[in-house]
């Protein structure tokens, strides 16, 4: 059947149609727009202002559809300079690509390109054309996605701080959301900001070279120290804390304590309560480690682990071989790779660990290398080498450094340490066990000396 344009039904067809895709299409762009602003992964290094600009841009918009006539032309006109304007203030001082700002223009520039044509007197938005439609349609899902949306999402974090106080009551608590630059880490909340619906997101759903390795991160993590630790993670759907953190019932297996959620944040009483609305100056971490005391700036992610056993560990991000903090737009791997942990000596013995390491393994002590002897560590399927363990000991006998390394058996193509540091180094100084990742055992000295003197730098007397 052939509808005709100009009988009744296709008439009828085109009123319909032209009263519907407009407003239906021009909701794509501000979308798209909103979900990356959503979805970005520096909003850390935002100024305020930009955030600020966001909202009103698109609020301001609104005055257009209810004005008519001339005081609508005046009005587009008006509102076309100093769009433009903007816009071109903003390519010209200032760094604008940087997500909010870059947003901030990019709805600007989408206003002007609706609103110009009303400007010059060509179609009104009054009008009942499709482009005229379509125009106060754009206006009103940018104020809608950026207008309300926007403020919305930064007033939720008032909603997660009101969530966790009524969970936690007086006990200490704390609140760690997704890392924006690590598929399996957490960074404290440090603002309300942090609690809004703009930062606490999961935001990396995969890891690995491929892209093929699940992570199951969740929006963030209300962590409460009730002796033992409790943990709840946020729920947008629920607009709450559940209790359905994955893994945590393996927070006092000892056989399976690797999976444990790990705790990013410093739990207080009515932590979210103290926490400031936008911006916080960095910080130290105080921490006390075998009788010493320490002092640790925010840049190296300090964090405490451990259940107090012999002391609890510190963990430090810090990237060899001068250990300088863990820059995520420097440093190619996962944060975790870059985990310095360090613990009292008597909470760790290297001998009980290197005895677990062998135990029902086909060893072989083989010529040293670098100074230390080795051991070779057979796959007991197919009998080519698996592991090379070098260790230290000192004039008493006393194990002092145990260095773990994958062998690898990758396209040749690829360098050797392609995908992340394959060996595991510990060592024993001044007190203190240390354990890192590095890319290989040569530098073991040097990296020893300058991961001791770093440390020492943050001593406090």
């Amino acid at each position: 059947m052939v509808i005709h344009l100009y009988s009744p039904l296709g008439e009828f067809m085109y009123t319909i149609l032209s009263s519907v895709l407009p407003p239906l299409l021009s909701a794509i762009i501000p979308a798209i727009l909103f979900d990356y602003l959503l979805n970005t992964w520096n909003l850390d290094n935002e100024p305020s202002w930009s955030w600020v600009m966001v909202p009103i841009i698109p609020l301001a918009s609104l005055a257009l559809l209810a004005l008519q006539g001339r005081c609508l032309l005046i009005a587009s006109r008006t509102a076309c300079t100093i769009l433009i304007s903007y816009a071109v203030i903003m390519l010209v001082f200032g760094r604008w690509w940087q997500t909010a700002g870059g947003i901030s223009v990019l709805i600007a520039l989408l206003l002007v390109a609706v609103v110009l044509p009303t400007a010059v007197a060509l179609t009104p938005l009054g009008r009942l054309t499709s482009l005229g439609r379509f125009s106060k349609a754009t206006i009103f899902w940018i104020a809608l996605f950026f207008g309300v949306g926007f403020p919305a999402g930064l007033a939720n974090g008032f909603v997660v701080m009101w969530r966790a106080e009524s969970i936690a009551g007086d006990l200490p608590y704390c609140i760690q959301y997704a890392s924006q630059t690590d598929a399996f880490a957490y960074e404290p909340a440090r603002t309300l900001f942090d609690l809004s619906a703009l930062k606490m997101r999961q935001r990396l759903g995969t890891a690995g070279f491929t892209g093929t390795e699940f992570t199951w991160q969740d929006h963030a993590i209300l962590v409460i120290d009730d002796r033992k630790f409790t943990f709840f993670n946020w729920s947008y759907r629920q607009e709450n804390f559940l209790d359905e953190v994955r893994n945590r019932r393996h927070y006092e297996d000892p056989d399976r304590a690797y999976l444990k959620p790990e705790v990013f944040c410093t739990p207080q009483r009515h932590y979210a309560r103290h926490l400031p609305i936008w911006h916080r100056a960095p910080g130290k971490f105080e921490i006390s480690i075998g009788g010493r005391h320490f002092s640790i700036p925010e840049a190296y992610r300090p964090r405490k682990r451990g259940d107090g056993v012999g002391g609890n560990a510190l963990v430090i991000d810090a990237a060899s071989p001068d250990f300088v903090a863990y820059d995520p737009s420097k440093n190619r791997n996962w944060q975790f790779h870059y985990d310095v942990t360090i613990a009292s000596d008597e909470a760790v013995d290297l001998s009980s660990v290197l005895k677990r390491r062998i135990a029902g393994r086909e060893a072989d002590n083989i010529e040293p290398e670098f100074g230390l002897s080795r051991i070779q560590l057979l796959d007991l399927l197919r009998k080519n080498p698996s592991h090379l363990l070098y260790t230290k000991y000192d004039n008493a006998g006393r194990l002092m450094g145990l260095i773990d390394c994958e062998v690898r058996y990758g396209p040749r193509l690829l360098p050797r340490n392609f995908f992340y540091p394959n060996c595991r180094y510990m060592f024993v100084s001044d007190g203190f066990v240390f354990t890192l990742r590095t890319e290989s055992a040569s530098q073991w000295q040097a990296i020893k000396q300058s991961l001791v003197q770093v440390l020492a730098s943050f001593e406090v007397n």
